[in-house]
């Protein structure tokens, strides 16, 4: 049972690889090479246009709650919004302050969302594609602090205390607005006296979207971005050794065998040599355990030529469990029931493989099966 230092430590080593995918998988790391000036590009290019998605957003939301905006600026750097605030409500008012940041997350959710059905529709997603929709990400997680520093340098709270806008805030030339990180300040230190009650509720409602936008990025850096291959690294990373499937070293495909066997019929040698499929079945049983039974199929594959004898070319051993291996190394003469020196080591047990080598020996007649009856038990 995990304790809650093992669900913190989890959490630590999570962060710390979404960290590391962030600065080495991006190319943030190498600054030195022309892919990292490319991304930072892309980056910025990102977070000028979170901007106005910022405030377009914003904006839709006051024309859909029918409260009049009379003057929408965009800029460069910023948008200037103004509205009357004393006729909003102070719950529309968070709620405008949430819809500016939660824009830019439903925007960076559905370029999550086109990657990942692109590439289960379409095919792999460009590397260019996935970097700008990670940079997409980031710009969404950095909005708030982005909106903060923007109204910082431009003087966009104490309106009020500027001369072109000490007449109204609704002059012409008054370009000043109290920006998102000040708007619930100003309400309260008008309205109650004091300001710090909107601080603290900016601050939680900005701490909570940004671990938001945070989640939404990690599952797309594990599940989405490179086609998946950082979920795939985390799994071989994190995992537990019996989570993996490692399969036979010698170990083919069920169609892989199919197909050779299809080609068998088909093959005919200079001097009239055919190629013909023997399949044996082999059971083994314990005396001891009655329900115990384990069935082994083992497919060879033989040049047979003009005069009938035979000579074996490659064969095959299907496991109980569905694997199929190739058994490398030919079957000798021996009577001891080994391989020679070149056959894989713990292939089968040595009573079913002594079973093959003593039917080869005898020489077995059976006939050959067709290639449709070749699987009819596989």
């Amino acid at each position: 049972m995990e304790t809650a230092r093992h669900k913190r430590f989890h959490a630590q080593r999570k962060l710390h690889y979404l960290r590391h995918e962030l600065l080495v998988d991006l190319g943030f790391s190498n600054w030195h090479t022309l892919e990292f000036w490319r991304l930072v590009a892309m980056l910025m290019f990102a977070c000028w246009i979170r901007l106005y998605v910022h405030y377009v957003t914003q904006w839709l939301f006051l024309r859909g709650n029918r409260i009049p905006v009379y003057d929408f600026q965009p800029r460069w750097t910023t948008c200037i919004v103004k509205y009357t605030w004393q006729t909003v409500a102070t719950h529309t008012e968070i709620g405008l302050l949430s819809l500016g940041v939660l824009g830019n997350t439903m925007m960076f959710g559905f370029l999550s969302g086109s990657a990942a059905l692109g590439q289960r529709y379409v095919g792999d997603l460009p590397s260019f594609g996935s970097n700008f929709v990670v940079c997409a990400g980031i710009a969404t997680v950095l909005d708030p602090f982005l909106i903060l520093f923007v109204d910082v340098l431009s003087h966009h709270y104490g309106c009020s205390q500027l001369s072109e806008c000490s007449v109204s805030l609704t002059a012409s030339g008054c370009s000043c607005v109290n920006g998102d990180w000040f708007k619930l300040y100003v309400r309260f230190q008008a309205q109650e006296g004091s300001g710090l009650v909107g601080i603290f509720i900016v601050l939680i409602l900005y701490l909570a979207l940004t671990c938001l936008s945070l989640l939404a990025l990690y599952v797309y850096l594990l599940y989405v971005h490179m086609n998946g291959r950082m979920l795939d690294v985390y799994r071989r990373v994190h995992g537990h050794e019996d989570a993996f499937f490692v399969p036979h070293d010698a170990e083919i495909s069920l169609q892989e065998l199919q197909t050779i066997c299809a080609q068998v019929t088909r093959w005919k040698g200079p001097r009239g040599t055919q190629r013909k499929v023997f399949v044996h079945e082999y059971a083994l049983s314990d005396p001891l355990d009655p329900l115990f039974r384990e069935t082994n199929t083992h497919v060879a594959v033989y040049n047979v030529e003009f005069d009938g004898t035979r000579e074996l070319h490659r064969h095959f051993l299907k496991m109980p469990d569905g694997a199929v291996l190739e058994l490398f190394g030919e079957l000798g003469a021996n009577t001891d029931g080994n391989w020679k020196s070149d056959a894989p080591q713990g292939a089968a047990s040595l009573a079913l493989l002594y079973n093959i080598l003593q039917d080869v020996q005898r020489g077995d007649t059976s006939a050959s099966m067709s290639s449709a009856s070749v699987f009819d038990g596989l």
